[in-house]
């Protein structure tokens, strides 16, 4: 989720900014895929604040980074199409895509903001964290421990 900010193109989650720039993140993504040269990472990039896709698609291009922002470009792309389009100079297969998922997001399920994080509720009991949880249970398909056992 790319965001302005005074120090370049930031992430964000809702109105929280991750004060770290884009660049850096994406170069520490490229160093682990040097070190795991068949391994392709999808970068998906969507809720853009106060940038526009084609800003952001400029920094992953000067990172070498291969970018698709029409999302029809994706019929008809298979793994081996995408790592061809993908790879990197020193290993691995990097590819970014802008806005080209259905992510079901519903606004009425709130786990976190700037200052809480129901993930982080050794307890489980508080009332956001009961509303994940509910939400991720009839909204999920969650293995029965018979199917897991059986390696379905």
């Amino acid at each position: 989720r790319p965001a302005s900010s005074f120090s370049g193109i930031v992430a964000h989650h809702g109105p929280c900014l991750i004060n770290k720039r884009m660049e850096e993140s994406v170069q520490e993504i490229i160093g682990w895929l040097s070190k795991n040269p068949d391994e392709l990472v999808i970068l998906y990039l969507s809720h853009y604040q106060s940038v526009s896709p084609e800003d952001a698609a400029a920094l992953l291009t000067d990172l070498g980074v291969a970018t698709i922002l029409d999302c029809s470009d994706l019929t008809g792309l298979t793994i081996g199409i995408a790592k061809a389009m993908s790879a990197l100079e020193f290993g691995g297969h990097l590819l970014a895509v802008s806005d080209c998922m259905d992510e079901q997001y519903d606004p009425d399920v709130v786990c976190s903001n700037c200052a809480y994080d129901c993930t982080a509720d050794p307890s489980g009991t508080s009332e956001p964290y009961r509303n994940f949880y509910e939400y991720m249970k009839t909204n999920s398909v969650f293995p029965s421990v018979e199917d897991v056992n059986n390696g379905r």
